[in-house]
């Protein structure tokens, strides 16, 4: 690869990947790109896992014509090779090297508590730059990537930009978010892979996290009488999502599969979140909007997983809710709940984390 990055001329070509497709952080911020015309004298290129999915690549030529998707093999070594910039979330091009030191702009998935990279005991993740939100994160995850530290730009999470935006969830399954007296999101992040052989945390097959469905079934009925909506959107590797769970009025369960919208502007439309481990909580930080955290199996957790700091129960920026009891009473006046997290988590709350990024961006071509 890295002989043939020498041998073939680079172009004037960015190229986007994520996981699942076409979504998150590099979704963000070529939506940012387009939207404000950056690099607009450059082709885009859109990677996607499986171009056999004419939704996905469907979606991204209707807002972009001019996009190209390769599908076949000579098309994407051939874009992948001339890309000036490839810009994707999670582990792809790990085991490539290239001419260009400052190619791959690492997105990444989020910044959270949980240890990644060298610390998770992990071949660390190779990429040039690295996303970050907060300084505290900036260290942490230099060293978790082994980068510079002044390689991790601490902008935020592009896809927090789409916070700020109108989403087509409510539209696309026919319901008036207006019904409601508040509308919450539980995001529980997984504990069995659907893929992998591994175990984060307890997992049970007729629990959600904790929650047996005879709990999950009483939760319901409350929020029938207060006339709320809470919808679980299940983890894309939660084996969970092959669960059949009760028929329920005001608790909406999203599997991966079922789930055609954007996450974040969805977020950015609920009153509260409810969610455990997870790296959103850094993103929901950013709206100043209450949260709570299921922390069932901490001790298992930390066990296989573990965190970059210790007693974040001390350090979540909400209600922990381990008892049906805790969660009806969160649910019932989440306000009362919120903490002031000042920049504890985020250095910026705003939607212009796309434009630092690509401010970035710019810097690395005047270099």
């Amino acid at each position: 690869m890295y002989i043939l990055s020498v041998i073939i001329p680079e172009g004037k070509i960015v190229a986007f990947r994520s996981s699942p497709d076409y979504s998150d952080n590099p979704y963000a911020l070529y939506k940012y790109m387009l939207r404000h015309r950056a690099y607009a004298d450059y082709r885009f290129v859109w990677y996607v896992d499986d171009v056999r999915n004419r939704q996905v690549v469907k979606a991204i030529q209707a807002e972009n014509s001019s996009v190209v998707v390769p599908i076949n093999a000579l098309q994407q070594w051939w874009y992948l090779l001339r890309a000036k910039y490839l810009i994707y979330s999670h582990s792809f091009y790990n085991d490539y090297h290239f001419r260009n030191r400052c190619k791959r702009i690492n997105l990444w998935h989020g910044t959270g508590f949980k240890k990644v990279g060298i610390d998770n005991n992990e071949e660390p993740v190779n990429s040039d730059f690295l996303v970050t939100t907060n300084t505290i994160w900036q260290r942490y995850l230099a060293h978790s990537f082994e980068l510079p530290i002044e390689n991790v730009w601490v902008t935020g999470e592009p896809r927090t930009d789409l916070m700020f935006t109108t989403t087509d969830f409510f539209r696309r399954l026919r319901i008036d978010p207006k019904a409601y007296s508040s509308i919450g999101i539980w995001l529980p992040t997984f504990r069995k892979h659907i893929l992998l052989d591994s175990l984060e945390g307890q997992y049970d097959e007729t629990k959600l996290a904790g929650f047996s469905m005879d709990e999950l079934s009483a939760l319901d009925a409350f929020l029938q009488r207060i006339n709320g909506l809470l919808i679980v959107k299940l983890h894309m590797y939660d084996k969970l999502q092959q669960v059949a769970f009760p028929t329920f009025s005001n608790i909406l369960v999203v599997r991966p599969k079922d789930f055609q919208s954007q996450l974040y502007p969805l977020l950015g439309a609920t009153d509260y979140l409810i969610t455990d481990y997870s790296s959103v909580s850094f993103d929901y930080d950013v709206l100043n909007r209450p949260m709570a955290f299921v922390l069932n199996d901490m001790k298992q957790y930390i066990d296989r997983r573990g965190f970059y700091e210790a007693d974040i129960e001390e350090k979540l920026p909400g209600k922990i809710v381990n008892t049906l009891n805790d969660l009806i009473e969160f649910i019932r006046a989440p306000k009362q709940y919120m903490v002031d997290t000042h920049n504890r988590f985020n250095d910026f709350k705003d939607a212009n984390v796309s434009k630092r990024v690509v401010e970035h961006m710019l810097a690395l071509d005047r270099r």
